[in-house]
């Protein structure tokens, strides 16, 4: 059985709990209030950012994950012996975060042809818990011993189907 990796963004909305037991590793949203910047997940639990949002003068804006954090990503996980690594994504619709991904999955092939890591991504067409939900699914046909086409297969035919 292959090594392998589950990540998502933090739109998924997990709750640090189930990303902990399913150990779904999360990379983490910059987001800009009140001239202000922050990092989802790390300097503030979802409570003080509603906290934050009711003593804010104006909206939060956010930054796509980059293609260079991404990179980063797939270079830790290829360090550590991973050989398949799924990105579970925000809607690409909505955000340049899964092209970003692509992007640098293709720059890592480039440049460490002799990595054993395959990347599969995976747009959610989706926000949120309906994001997160499959995330979890994935984790749990992984452990159950299903191949990765399988469970890539599986959510494409989920997040395609959601309303």
């Amino acid at each position: 059985m292959s090594k392998y990796v589950v990540l998502t963004d933090s739109t998924c909305d997990l709750p640090e709990e189930a990303a902990k037991q399913h150990n779904i590793d999360i990379v983490c949203f910059k987001i800009a209030l009140d001239g202000e910047g922050y990092t989802e997940r790390v300097d503030f639990t979802p409570e003080q950012f509603c906290e934050m949002l009711k003593k804010a003068s104006g909206l939060p804006t956010t930054a796509q994950i980059t293609q260079f954090e991404f990179f980063d990503k797939f270079e830790e996980y290829d360090r550590q012996g991973v050989e398949q690594a799924l990105y579970i994504s925000i809607n690409a619709g909505g955000s340049g975060t899964n092209a970003a991904a692509h992007a640098a999955a293709e720059q890592y092939a480039q440049e460490h042809p002799e990595s054993r890591m395959k990347v599969y991504i995976v747009d959610s067409h989706a926000y949120s818990m309906a994001e997160g939900a499959g995330v979890i699914d994935a984790k749990k046909m992984l452990a159950d011993g299903k191949t990765m086409e399988e469970v890539v297969d599986y959510l494409n035919d989920k997040y395609a189907r959601m309303e």
